[in-house]
């Protein structure tokens, strides 16, 4: 039977005519074909609907490891089992099988060697329709999985972390139309993303804020270059400020085709700047108050001695003066004299009392998480930490709530200026009761005072920072605010390491506008 097969093989080997040359007129159409089929660089076989071998190319035989005229005649069972194991020989002669039975072709990628092979097996049929041979197509796909699989991990590992971003991330195309959100962006439009894909721009918000996203999103797409804006949008919440961020998409030609949009929601820090740029204003107004007080006294002072001279010397001539007319010109003089005093007594009134503040019993552990909470940005931007710790037990201080404020503000914000940032720094609050005081401390490693400014570091005016950095008035305001609730203010200094300072109020019933004895 072995012999019938390898006869049947003989002639044409490739199947497609019989015969001699003389009686086959399509002989050199044949020998073009099988030509092709040899330059092929995937195996071909072609087999009866029993499973013999009728003809392969040279990519199939050499595959397989013998010559052609060896393969020709053996069945699907005898041929696989040139390059495989039982099963795949099974597998094989099952997919034959099975393709002559249904007539459908079957396609199945196939282990072997460590390679990896696109398998196609077609049915031929005959001119009444009948499955008479089957091909077998074989293309080594080794490299071409493995780049696919490498784009299936590396477009997981990408999805995952877009996904898993806090950020909501969208695809939008210049017609304003969704092409893609993340789960970030379907949650705060309170959607799943399938539901909002293929939406515009317009059905998802109010018509001014989309005209102006999609106009942002146009002017990238045109332009090729990617925008960063802070805005005031709305979602369902209502108003926030988002960071919105549009890049150009291109496609493999680098045409742009899309926009890349992530938006951050950054109202709360926005937000958390106001404040503190208004509690900067405040320390700021707090301290030109501060100066024009001190200027008032200092003005007072030197010009009430001289005044007071003239005053006298106006009295003294009026008395001495005769003269109806001499005398006018003198009272004329003393009355303006004493319009003048009663001027600087309102500055001296300025610079001695300040208005009446509202006192009351202020928990401290509050106001410092407030302060800490404001000054934190910028505490990064230097390299200083900030911690709190022991305050949460502290009792309440009687104080006006605002000039607390101002002491912890003004305290730890000299200790970040006095940062260089070139060092990981830390800035310490604790508190304690020590007999009938409140202590509240600040301990810093941010490399201290200079031994000759320690004894002027309340001084009014006095600082080290560069001219129009700072007016020298803080660690003053402090001292007045501290003071002037019978406290005290102590520091601790370790000149290129920190310094410590040390607040002190009254504890119980002593009462916050005096002084303990």
């Amino acid at each position: 039977m072995r012999k019938d097969r390898q006869e049947r093989g003989k002639g044409d080997a490739w199947g497609l005519c019989t015969g001699s040359k003389a009686e086959n007129p399509m002989q050199p159409t044949v020998q073009i074909l099988r030509g092709l089929l040899d330059a092929a660089t995937e195996s071909i076989l072609l087999m009866d609907r029993h499973g013999t071998v009728l003809t392969l190319n040279k990519t199939a035989a050499k595959r397989l490891g013998k010559p052609a005229k060896e393969l020709l005649g053996l069945t699907a069972k005898e041929a696989a089992a040139c390059v495989g194991p039982a099963a795949l020989i099974r597998s094989r002669v099952q997919r034959l099988r099975e393709v002559v039975r249904t007539g459908r072709s079957i396609r199945v990628d196939e282990q072997r060697a460590g390679l990896t092979f696109d398998m196609n097996y077609s049915a031929i049929r005959d001119e009444r329709g009948k499955v008479s041979r089957v091909a077998i197509f074989a293309r080594d796909v080794t490299e071409q999985r493995r780049v696919e699989q490498a784009l299936r991990e590396s477009e997981n590992r990408y999805r995952t972390v877009v996904e898993s971003a806090g950020e909501a991330i969208s695809v939008v195309d210049s017609r304003g139309v969704f092409l893609f959100l993340n789960k970030t962006a379907a949650q705060s439009l309170g959607a799943r993303p399938a539901e909002l894909v293929g939406k515009t721009m317009w059905d998802l918000f109010p018509r001014p804020l989309a005209d102006r996203q999609v106009a942002a999103v146009r002017e990238v797409i045109e332009m090729g270059v990617g925008l960063s804006r802070v805005v005031l949008s709305e979602v369902r919440a209502g108003q926030r400020w988002y960071n919105t961020t549009i890049q150009p998409l291109r496609d493999g030609r680098g045409k742009v085709t899309a926009a890349l949009v992530v938006v951050r929601d950054v109202h709360d820090l926005k937000i958390a700047q106001e404040e503190l740029d208004q509690f900067r204003d405040r320390m700021g107004r707090a301290e030109r108050l501060a100066s024009l007080g001190t200027l008032s006294a200092t003005v007072v002072h030197e010009l009430t001695q001289p005044l007071t001279v003239i005053r006298l010397s106006l009295s003294n001539a009026l008395a001495e003066t005769p003269g109806v007319g001499a005398m006018n010109d003198l009272r004329m003089g003393l009355a303006a004299m004493s319009r003048v005093q009663s001027i600087l007594d309102g500055f001296r009134t300025f610079a001695g009392k300040a208005p009446k503040k509202a006192f009351r019993r202020v928990d401290p552990r509050v106001v410092a998480e407030r302060v800490v909470a404001l000054l934190a940005p910028a505490a990064r931007r230097a390299r200083v930490s900030l911690y709190t710790k022991g305050l949460q037990g502290l009792p309440r201080i009687r104080c006006n709530e605002g000039d607390l404020e101002q002491v912890f503000f003004a305290l730890i914000q000299n200790a970040i200026h006095a940062a260089d940032g070139h060092l990981d720094r830390q800035i310490r609050m604790d508190g304690g009761v020590k007999g009938n005081w409140i202590e509240v401390r600040f301990a810093d490693t941010c490399g201290g005072i200079q031994p000759q400014h320690a004894d002027r570091l309340f001084e009014p005016f006095f600082t080290t920072k560069p001219p129009g950095a700072g007016t020298g008035l803080g660690l003053c305001i402090v001292q007045r605010i501290v003071t002037a609730a019978g406290g005290t203010v102590v520091v601790k200094n370790r000149w290129g390491r920190g310094a410590t300072f040390v607040i002190r109020w009254p504890h119980g019933k002593t009462r916050s506008g005096g002084r303990r004895s």
